[in-house]
């Protein structure tokens, strides 16, 4: 690693006198077009007549949608730009930080939400009064801040890791923990469905060196593929479920269907290649398609390693969109992922553990899938999803021994998952004040893991060597949903939803009530209060467990290592918060919440060995597990969001909070993301400069700053136990990101220089016993790296 940043710092030195190279450029005021969409957020109906203007309004730039809810306005200057959408019985909406570039039309599709005000009550003006508060226990996801945020990697989960009640758990990787949870108690969904793990090198920066369940090094998602999408964490409505952490909830922008578009990004994360237009001129249809190599696979292809490591990925990823069929809209995409870490140990005698092995690392990740969308009878919308996703991992050790090479011992892990998700809803309008929205979402899973080591149980059957390491679970999980919403005169809003799960491996049913209430105290000021039950079906390592302890002298074989006894992880889930609106352009807002888990898979072996799900990462096997285990999760958080005003924005807060796990002897103990505190600070300035010759420039900073409480590791606790009592060293980080834009007739050009760490800090990651150096070694998280970005659009 430390190889590889030397080589990114070199790279740096060149491209800062690439950088200051100039061009010839043209003295023409340059312009481009916004279009887009305008539909009623329930029925799906396109909203003729809706108001779309530039603000401020005093401007006089505008149009209307015509019969098709669509619009259009031409010789829109380039820069930041904010649009508002108002329409007669509507809440208005305004589109904001909109990014007008030369080099590419913005295509923005809008819903807009009818209002339970009275018509004459219905204000328009730059800032409505009646637009829709923020709710801070949700991160929306946008391509502007891919752009903005600083060291992003241009990664959705290391955008949210500017949420101050999310943590970076480990730099390497981008699993991120929400108020105290685990990892592993979130979810990622791609078009309303949930999919399989979609992040490359889904091993980096663990212990074990084996794959996480809702992490990796780099998203498979390309950020020229993705619309706006969203990330809920706490309270989360009916039809969102098997997850009581957060989930990642992502859609596929669709492709410009009136002109042919390309975009080449060059960075040292990778090469980007995107491409979108239409199948033919004049029609509906369009496509978008992307590709990606990794920069360190280009190296590799070069003969260079980094210290005896190669790591390489691509992805190509591909979205078709039909908004003409016989049965309504409909979307295909997919998506693909391959990716490898191969480390080979270096000549001489090891200093460190890792040195005595040779490891190879493979992985691939597929989803496809198919959306269908419908006006019915003008009350009520159709959608259906169905996708299918995988993941596959092969993962081989060779380990040699000490003090004679010559002696080895092997491990080998081949590990499958996939998942064929679905989900049916229709919504419907029942008059001014009342909507639902009722379906069904189901997954079926496959989990397939074999494990072959000294490590592991030997076995043999008939004389035929048996898997040390062996599971095979096949299962369904359905989930039906209904929920209402209802306007109670113009103040008070009222969610009412009741989720269900089943799981066909363990055959538990559960009812999961919903409830979100609203309550407008002032035209800026709102409180709002929150509380649910969520489930989570468990880790496929934890059904491979057995239910109790083997007669003494005997072995836990595979015979006896099934455990569909285990219930789901399950939360009930509550919060108060308010919101405060300053202005036109930012939200301050607080939240208490509390979160009982209970029914948590825990093990103990007497008095000096306890487990209990809460801590767990979802990366190595189990032993003994049954369901009964409790934890808690408390704590307050501030937060306080301005979008771009005058070129400034900031995004900071603070969160308060403690997560813990019941002992054998009930007693509260502080849980391995216990980290207690939390404080994030995004912010950054734009200028837009104007030469002498009229070709205008964006020139941009940004800086995030990163301060948690210490995460712990299991160490005795002074009385002969072993707990999470070892905490680790608070962490600390700040990134900074400088941008510079030039605009040009016909492409727009873009020069970034990105920096994780920019103090250099080394921040703990973790301690394990190195059996070279025979004693326990901190690992330190990754420290400063430079990250150079090249982007043109035309």
């Amino acid at each position: 690693m430390k190889t590889l940043i030397k080589t990114m710092k070199g790279w740096l030195g060149i491209a800062l006198l690439v950088m200051s190279v100039g061009t010839a450029v043209s003295a023409r005021q340059l312009t481009q077009t916004v279009r887009g969409t305008v539909v009623d957020n329930t029925t799906k109906e396109p909203l003729a007549g809706a108001s779309v203007a530039l603000l401020p309004l005093a401007g006089g730039v505008g149009t209307s949608t015509n019969e098709f809810g669509e619009f259009e306005i031409k010789d829109v200057p380039v820069g930041r730009q904010s649009i508002q959408i108002t329409y007669t019985g509507y809440k208005s909406d305004i589109v904001r930080e909109l990014l007008v570039v030369s080099g590419k039309q913005n295509v923005v599709h809008v819903t807009l939400e009818q209002s339970p005000m009275e018509l004459e009550e219905v204000k328009v003006s730059a800032a409505s009064d009646i637009q829709e508060f923020e709710q801070m226990s949700k991160v929306d996801i946008t391509a502007e801040q891919f752009q903005r945020i600083a060291a992003n990697y241009l990664d959705p989960a290391r955008v949210v890791m500017s949420s101050p009640s999310v943590a970076n758990t480990n730099d390497q990787n981008n699993a991120v923990s929400v108020r105290g949870n685990s990892p592993i108690a979130n979810t990622w969904r791609l078009e309303g469905v949930e999919i399989v793990n979609p992040n490359h090198l889904a091993n980096a920066g663990t212990i074990s060196d084996r794959p996480t369940q809702n992490g990796g090094g780099v998203n498979v998602l390309s950020t020229q593929m993705l619309d706006k999408s969203s990330f809920l964490m706490g309270y989360m409505p009916a039809g969102y479920g098997n997850a009581i952490g957060g989930i990642f909830d992502m859609n596929l922008r669709r492709g410009n269907n009136q002109r042919q578009e390309y975009t080449a990004q060059a960075s040292l994360i990778g090469l980007d290649f995107a491409a979108e237009g239409p199948f033919k001129k004049g029609g509906s249809a369009s496509y978008l398609v992307n590709y990606r190599y990794s920069f360190t696979g280009i190296l590799a292809l070069m003969g260079v390693d980094f210290g005896g490591e190669t790591i390489k990925f691509q992805d190509l990823s591909f979205n078709v969109s039909l908004p003409e069929t016989p049965i309504g809209k409909v979307t295909l995409f997919g998506v693909n992922g391959w990716n490898s870490n191969v480390y080979r140990r270096p000549k001489g005698r090891p200093t460190v553990e890792k040195e005595l092995s040779d490891i190879d690392y493979a992985s691939s990740i597929y989803a496809y899938g198919i959306t269908q969308e419908a006006t019915l009878g003008g009350k009520n919308s159709w959608r259906n999803v169905l996708v299918y996703s995988s993941t596959t991992t092969e993962r081989d050790q060779i380990t040699h021994e000490l003090n004679d090479p010559s002696l080895t011992l092997s491990t080998k892990d081949n590990e499958q998952i996939a998942k064929l998700s679905f989900a049916s809803s229709v919504m419907t309008r029942w008059g001014d004040r009342i909507t639902s929205k009722a379906g069904v979402r189901g997954t079926a899973y496959q989990w397939g893991i074999d494990r072959f080591g000294p490590d592991s149980y030997d076995q043999t059957f008939n004389g035929v060597q048996l898997p040390d390491f062996n599971l095979d679970i096949k299962s369904l999980l359905l989930q039906p949903f209904v929920s209402g919403n209802f306007a109670i005169g113009s103040k008070v809003d009222l969610d009412l939803g009741l989720n269900s799960s089943w799981f066909g491996y363990t055959k538990e049913f559960l009812l999961e009530p919903r409830a979100n209430l609203e309550v407008r105290m002032a035209p800026k000021t709102s409180f709002s209060f929150r509380s649910g039950i969520y489930s989570q079906v468990l880790s496929p390592y934890a059904y491979y467990t057995a239910t109790s302890f083997p007669a003494s002298g005997q072995p836990v074989t595979l015979s006896n290592r099934r455990n569909p006894g285990l219930r789901y992880v399950k939360s009930w889930s509550s919060e108060i918060g308010w919101t405060q609106k300053i202005g036109n352009s930012s939200t301050l807002g607080a939240t208490a919440f509390y979160q009982s888990l209970f029914d948590l898979p825990n093990s103990y072996d007497g008095y000096y060995d306890y487990f209990n799900y809460m801590n767990y990462d979802g990366t190595y096997p189990l032993d003994v597990l049954a369901s009964g285990g409790r934890g808690r999760v408390y704590g307050v958080s501030l937060e306080h969001r301005q979008q771009i005003v005058n070129g400034f924005y900031i995004w900071w807060g603070g969160s308060m909070y403690r997560s813990e796990y019941q002992d054998l002897f009930g007693k509260y103990r502080a849980s391995n993301f216990d980290g207690r505190y939390s404080v994030n600070a995004t912010f950054g300035k734009e200028w837009m400069t104007t030469k002498k010759n009229g070709i205008e420039r964006l020139f941009g900073v940004n800086s995030r700053m990163l301060y948690q409480g210490s995460f712990l590791q299991q160490g005795p606790d002074g009385i002969g136990g072993i707990f999470y009592a070892n905490r680790l060293g608070d962490y600390f980080r700040v990134d900074m990101r400088v941008q510079w834009t030039k605009f040009r007739k016909g492409h727009t050009q873009m020069f970034a220089i990105d920096i994780q760490n920019l103090l250099n800090i080394e921040n703990p990651s973790y301690y394990y016993f190195d059996t070279v150096q025979n004693r326990q070694v901190l690992m330190t998280q990754l420290g400063m790296i430079p990250v150079l970005v090249y982007r043109i659009d035309f």
